[in-house]
C-alpha cells in the first residue's frame, strides 16, 4: 500500500503520494547524485536549513538534470487539486517562490526515500576514530570492508577540480 502525506508548506497544502518500488528504484541513481542532501537524510529529518542545501546539491548537476529531477520528484505531488505532472503545473503551484518548490522536493524525498535512508543511517558502521598518525605516514586509506556497499555507491563523484564533494 503507498503512503499519502499531507503538510502546509509556505501557506500551500502540498499532498505526496508514495511512488511504487520500481519508480523508487529508477529514481535511486538520480538522487544518489544530490550527495550531501542523501548524506543529510541518513541522520534525521530535514531542518530549516535543508531547501539550501538541497539547492546547493542541485546547482552541482547539470542544468538539465538539475531541472529535470525535481520534476521527476513532484510527480506524485500535487498543490490543492493541481497535479505536479509537469514543469508547467509546478510553475503554476509555486509560481516564483523557489523556496515553497525546494522544501515541497525535499517533502516528496522524504516520502519516498526518508525510511530508506534513516535505517541506511541507523546501520552504517560508526566512523573510525581517529589518529594522530598523518595519512602520508600510514598510506592511502580506503572505505573499511564492513562499510555499507549503499554508502559507497550513492557517495557523490565531484567533477574535475571540485572540492565540494568531499566530505566535511
Amino acid at each position: 500500500m503507498l503512503k499519502t502525506e499531507t503538510r502546509d508548506i509556505d501557506g500551500l497544502q502540498v499532498t505526496c503520494t508514495e511512488f511504487p518500488c520500481l519508480q523508487q528504484y529508477a529514481l535511486l541513481p538520480r538522487i544518489g547524485e544530490l550527495g550531501p542532501l542523501i548524506e543529510r537524510m541518513a541522520v534525521g529529518p530535514f531542518d530549516e536549513d535543508s531547501p539550501l542545501l538541497l539547492a546547493a546539491s542541485l546547482s552541482r548537476l547539470k542544468p538539465e538534470a538539475a531541472r529535470a529531477l525535481p520534476v521527476a520528484l513532484l510527480a506524485g505531488c500535487k498543490v490543492g487539486d493541481a497535479v505536479l505532472a509537469s514543469e508547467e503545473a509546478i510553475a503554476r503551484a509555486f509560481g516564483g517562490n523557489l523556496r515553497a518548490s525546494l522544501k515541497a522536493v525535499l517533502f516528496a524525498l522524504e516520502v519516498n526515500f526518508g525510511d530508506f535512508f534513516a535505517d541506511a543511517g541507523r546501520s552504517a558502521p560508526p566512523a573510525p576514530a581517529s589518529t594522530t598518525a598523518s595519512p602520508a605516514a600510514s598510506g592511502p586509506t580506503s572505505p573499511p570492508a564492513s562499510a555499507s556497499r549503499s554508502t559507497r555507491i550513492l557517495r557523490p563523484r565531484g567533477r574535475a577540480g571540485d572540492s565540494s564533494a568531499k566530505d566535511g
